[in-house]
């Protein structure tokens, strides 16, 4: 069963969670950089801050992790928001193989939807408010899709990233204004369109993933 690791308080910037993250695997860097295919020297730099990740050297990194039976979401590597790491057992995940790691539910469901979906997007579920649909904790993933796309989607619960908070991923509902260019965000479930959080630009969103993938967290 899935649980949350216990880690330092102190971990105030990415470059600490990526430290931290790779310490729950037992593995050393030189290891750890050889056996996911990354540069030791691109390991280092991100680990000592010396390098800002990008958001593609960021997907490999989680789906590292992952296969060290480590489930992270990016919001919480960005910016220390939301679910903390969760891992198959309190055990050191190196002390185990890829394969067995890959048998946590989590972990496996996980890394499936990475592997079928390229151009993915994940999160946990950090607030009540789309309750009951999504509880606290849950694991959701989308696809990203383009602006002419996102008319397709009014209604949906997507995962997007705005220029005003680029290190958030947030969960809403969104829907067209009288405005052109412009959506009204909404959270609360079951939907009332007559209360919106936000009235937003659509040039204001960086990032838009229908959600297609929802896993329920294990109870406690």
């Amino acid at each position: 069963m899935s649980s949350p690791f216990l880690l330092r308080t102190n971990l105030d910037s990415p470059a600490k969670r990526i430290k931290a993250l790779r310490g729950l695997t037992g593995l050393k860097r030189e290891q750890f950089a050889q056996r996911h295919n990354i540069s030791l020297h691109t390991l280092r730099s991100w680990e000592l801050g010396l390098t800002n990740i990008s958001e593609k050297s960021l997907q490999k990194l989680l789906a590292a992790f992952f296969d060290e039976g480590i489930f992270c979401d990016q919001s919480w590597i960005l910016s220390g928001e939301g679910t903390s790491p969760l891992g198959s057992t309190p055990d050191t995940p190196s002390t185990k193989s890829t394969n067995e790691n890959r048998e946590d539910p989590i972990v496996r469901e996980v890394t499936c939807f990475l592997g079928s979906n390229p151009n993915h997007v994940t999160t946990a579920i950090k607030n009540s408010q789309a309750s009951p649909l999504f509880e606290i904790g849950d694991i959701v993933g989308g696809c990203k899709i383009n602006a002419e796309q996102m008319k397709h989607y009014y209604g949906k619960f997507c995962i997007l990233r705005t220029k005003e908070f680029p290190e958030n991923l947030i969960v809403q509902l969104f829907y067209p204004s009288d405005q052109q260019d412009f959506f009204y965000l909404l959270s609360n479930y079951p939907q009332n369109v007559n209360r919106f959080d936000e009235f937003i630009d659509k040039q204001q969103i960086i990032e838009c993933a229908p959600i297609i993938w929802h896993r329920k967290k294990f109870p406690a």
